[in-house]
């Protein structure tokens, strides 16, 4: 895959042998600085190791027009010298228990809190307590990916809605996959940006928060704030104590045509805090015209849909939530939710055509299949 950045090494003991930060030993910290050409990282010997040259970022167009259709003008790249210039903190390396998953390196920020300070099990580093228990907790989403991907003829087409550090773009960009990701927080789609060619591969990445209408809404901003350890997951609208900040709306089928044309899409991830719904319903188009092979959106519980809708995001209730799994439905695709890390799972629309019961007591993954495909949630005949 053809990387739009170079990767310069320099300085510290073997770091000419080193190609990206997922050389380094597991745990290791440092700190980023920007100049107008390159992002240098130092180890806490204050030695500078890692060179990467800062991407050049093209300014997206920019209409009075936004919320009366969505066309390019929605669209921001990120743009990680404007963010992430005065950063502080360092990088890890991660990577399952099992070694299942190659290593991956992820950005990690100052916090003030000492709950987050603590080393996390296993051999991961200080300060990513969070994010390595997030890739043990979504195991069985990283081998959704690879299941699909590995079962892909040629490099696999994956769109990643709410990636918050990247780890599953990263995670299929470096099996090979051509990879699009969208993440409302601005700083946060600024590390995706810079992780992603940090190791070693390159991704679309897009400072967009996924509605089903074009207009300006806010979110706070987690992951500028050092009292949050690693960024953090926030929801349009919900106050925060951290910066509110506005971001443009776009829909899912607009990023996609973006990158990938009119090509289908092999995996289409959502997670989205609360607002899967009107993200579903933003994405309709893409199954509408076969365009999604199979995705995985984090779904439920109710109680979540329901603080969506008193942050004024309308249409995030079970009753929308039926109704667009009946439009996908009748688009060709099957869907089934999954119970929470535990084996199994059901279908999203039970006999009666209401929302099955797992989705209203606790947070799953809804597995929305194209008919005909072999899946895990679908016995075989």
């Amino acid at each position: 895959m053809a990387l739009v950045a170079a990767l310069l090494l320099t300085g510290g003991a073997g770091a000419e042998n080193r190609t990206t930060l997922r050389d380094f030993p597991v745990g290791t910290h440092g700190r980023w600085e920007h100049t107008p050409a390159e992002f240098v990282f130092y180890n806490r010997a204050e030695e500078p190791v890692f060179r990467l040259r800062a991407p050049t970022v093209k300014p997206a167009p920019r209409s009075r027009h936004h919320h009366r259709k969505f066309d390019a003008s929605c669209l921001a790249r990120a743009d990680p010298a404007a963010v992430l210039a005065g950063a502080r903190g360092g990088w890890g390396v991660i990577g399952l228990r099992n070694d299942e998953f190659e290593p991956l390196a992820v950005m990690t920020f100052v916090t003030r809190d000492p709950a987050r300070k603590k080393l996390a099990p296993g051999a991961v580093g200080a300060k990513l307590g969070r994010v390595a228990g997030y890739m043990r907790r979504e195991a069985a989403l990283f081998r959704d990916f690879a299941r699909v991907i590995n079962a892909t003829t040629g490099p696999a087409r994956v769109l990643d809605i709410g990636a918050n550090h990247g780890i599953f773009a990263i995670f299929a960009a470096l099996r090979g996959a051509r990879v699009a990701v969208v993440e409302a927080q601005a700083t946060l789609a600024s590390v995706v940006k810079v992780a992603t060619l940090a190791n070693g591969v390159d991704v679309d990445v897009f400072h967009n928060a996924i509605l089903d209408v074009p207009a300006m809404v806010e979110i706070a901003e987690l992951g500028a704030s050092n009292d949050v350890n690693e960024g953090g997951t926030a929801s349009l609208g919900a106050l925060r104590e951290a910066p509110m900040v506005q971001v443009r709306t776009a829909s899912v089928d607009l990023v996609a045509s973006e990158v990938f044309g009119a090509e289908t899409i092999d995996f289409l991830k959502i997670d989205v805090e609360g607002v899967e719904i009107p993200a579903l319903r933003a994405s309709l188009e893409l199954p509408g015209r076969g365009g999604v092979r199979e995705g995985s959106v984090e779904f439920g519980p109710a109680k979540r849909w329901e603080d969506s809708e008193k942050h004024g995001v309308a249409g995030a209730n079970p009753a929308a939530a039926v109704d667009v799994l009946r439009r996908i439905g009748a688009a060709g695709y099957d869907t089934y939710v999954t119970y929470g890390g535990k084996k199994g799972c059901v279908p999203a629309l039970n006999a009666t055509g209401g929302l099955a019961r797992e989705a209203f007591v606790r947070e799953n993954q809804l597995a929305v299949v194209k008919r005909g495909l072999a899946h895990p949630c679908i016995r075989s005949v």
